[in-house]
């Protein structure tokens, strides 16, 4: 227990020295402790300019969305009159070439040839519109396939029934009477 006394002893004795030193330590590391909050702040300050040029930029962009939608907006209104109208007239059209299709078709001194060539006329005339007349050869193209297949499982189906009758036909059946 004696080396307790003594260092108790020393402590006494060299009270100021250690307080000294450890003022000084602390003061180090105050500053060294100031300037890391300092760098991270100026690292704060750096990052909040990056983000608020980010939000106005999104700011921005989100006044050209908007601007965009209106435009958007008026542009479909415009489409949907646009598509009226020229339904409006295609019905008038139509109307119209059904009214000369009959005129025509209705003369008697049209030959044959010049009624085909008015009809011809009259269909393709009639039916060019849009996607309407792809869809008809479209469809009369899947028609003629399916008739075709049709027409090929028909002619299968024929043939194994006539390969099975003449089998039957042609086995020689023995018959014992005995």
């Amino acid at each position: 227990m004696e080396w307790l006394n003594v260092v108790w002893t020393w402590i006494q004795e060299n009270v100021l020295t250690i307080l000294t030193t450890a003022e000084g330590s602390l003061l180090v590391s105050m500053l060294i402790s100031n300037f890391k909050q300092k760098k991270t702040l100026m690292d704060n300050t750096l990052s909040n300019k990056e983000i608020k040029g980010v939000c106005s930029s999104v700011e921005k962009q989100a006044k050209v969305i908007e601007k965009q939608e209106e435009d958007i907006k008026a542009l479909t209104a415009v489409c949907s009159m646009l598509k009226e109208t020229i339904d409006y007239l295609t019905i008038k059209d139509n109307a119209i070439l059904d009214i000369l299709h009959t005129v025509y078709s209705g003369q008697g001194a049209l030959s044959q040839a010049t009624r085909e060539t008015v009809d011809t006329l009259y269909a393709n005339a009639k039916y060019a519109e849009g996607k309407e007349r792809a869809e008809i050869v479209k469809e009369l193209e899947e028609l003629k396939m399916n008739i075709i297949s049709s027409a090929t499982a028909a002619a299968e189906e024929v043939e194994k029934k006539t390969k099975k009758v003449k089998t039957i036909v042609d086995h020689k059946t023995t018959v014992s009477l005995a």
